[in-house]
């Protein structure tokens, strides 16, 4: 079961709007002299009945991307057949003491996707979220700062109700997250992500259902605005979640 993707698009500046909405007055003030001007030239000219006139017109947003390179409608497209989703995070330690791995921690923290996860009285320095087209290559640039790392994966069969939600809401909210990263952004806003989540089936039972109320709740839940200092804890989050199902 595959649900539409969540696509969060960048808030136009609204200076940049009015300048864009005025030109567009502009260029369709004229476009209605140059018509006028038209119509009475082909009034006046005889008809060439070699040539036919065909006018197409669109509202201007056909084959414009937005900056991430998804559509503007909101959806990711995904590949018939596709059966599951994978996520990447990077353990690049693993240490009986904090401070050990905090030193590790601060060689890589500026990336601003690395955390430490305390399991057990043992302490992970991890980085993620990644994907298959990305993971390899953040793998080599870590080495290159001379710290080694491992990856530990999670996949999510898309065919369970219940874990193709939650893969649903974990590609919609590390888009969100990614954004913050973006030149020119200081916050991202969740008010559309949380209203999307909405309108997603209202499953009841299943493995792991619980798993899934409480991620949907902690969506809800979430502040208004968000900004890349908060991406590192919400990896820790989204890692707990998707541990869930190992």
């Amino acid at each position: 079961m595959k649900y539409t993707k969540y696509n969060y698009k960048r808030r136009k500046n609204n200076a940049v709007f009015k300048f864009l909405a005025s030109l567009l007055v502009g260029i369709v003030a004229a476009g209605m002299i140059g018509l006028g001007v038209g119509l009475l030239i082909w009034k006046v000219l005889p008809l060439n009945d070699s040539a036919q006139v065909g006018t197409e017109i669109t509202d201007g947003t056909q084959g414009v991307a937005e900056e991430n390179g998804q559509d503007q409608q909101g959806e990711a497209p995904v590949s018939e057949g596709e059966q599951t989703s994978e996520y990447y995070f990077l353990q690049c330690g693993y240490f009986s003491k904090k401070d050990n791995a905090e030193q590790t921690y601060a060689k890589i923290s500026s990336n601003g996707r690395t955390f430490i996860a305390e399991e057990a009285d043992k302490f992970r320095v991890l980085t993620g979220i990644y994907t298959s087209e990305n993971v390899d290559s953040v793998m080599q640039d870590l080495g290159t700062k001379g710290v080694e790392s491992v990856k530990i994966t999670f996949t999510l069969n898309e065919n369970d109700p219940v874990e193709a939600q939650v893969s649903a809401i974990c590609d919609g909210y590390l888009k969100i997250l990614t954004t913050t990263f973006d030149d020119g952004v200081d916050h991202v806003n969740t008010s559309e992500f949380k209203e999307w989540m909405n309108t997603l089936d209202d499953i009841s039972s299943g493995q792991n259902i619980e798993v899934l109320q409480n991620f949907k709740t902690y969506i809800k839940e979430l502040p208004e605005e968000l900004t890349k200092e908060k991406v590192p804890s919400e990896m820790d989050y989204l890692y707990d979640v998707l541990s869930s199902f190992k």
